[in-house]
């Protein structure tokens, strides 16, 4: 049970750590001392509870880390709303009038 509320901790440690950082790096270190925890609950040894936090942990790693960092490397000028229709082609459908703001367009 004690070693329960030491791998809580240490998941609650690495969660505020990965909110934080944003590496993706503490966040899958997090889920696995949280599946430790749980598996130190139900009486599984200390060793057993390492060895289930090693292997969450490093298959959370290998899978999501390189997710990651292909969002990461996206562009920025992926934009929604307004934003994403600036420098785009439009037709006119009705009179621009800056001075009075009408006017329509259809793109």
């Amino acid at each position: 049970m004690v070693f329960a509320v030491i791998w809580f901790l240490a998941a609650l440690l690495f969660g505020v750590g990965e909110l934080h950082a944003r590496g993706l790096v503490l966040g899958p270190l997090a889920a696995g001392a949280l599946l430790a925890a749980a598996a130190s609950f139900v009486g599984i040894g200390t060793t057993l509870s390492l060895i289930v936090f090693l292997a969450v942990a490093l298959t959370a790693l290998r899978l999501l880390r390189p997710l990651a960092l292909r969002q990461q490397r996206r562009p920025a000028a992926l934009r929604t709303g307004p934003a994403a229709l600036v420098g785009r082609r439009a037709v006119v459908v009705q009179r621009i009038a800056n001075d009075e703001q009408a006017g329509r367009v259809r793109i």
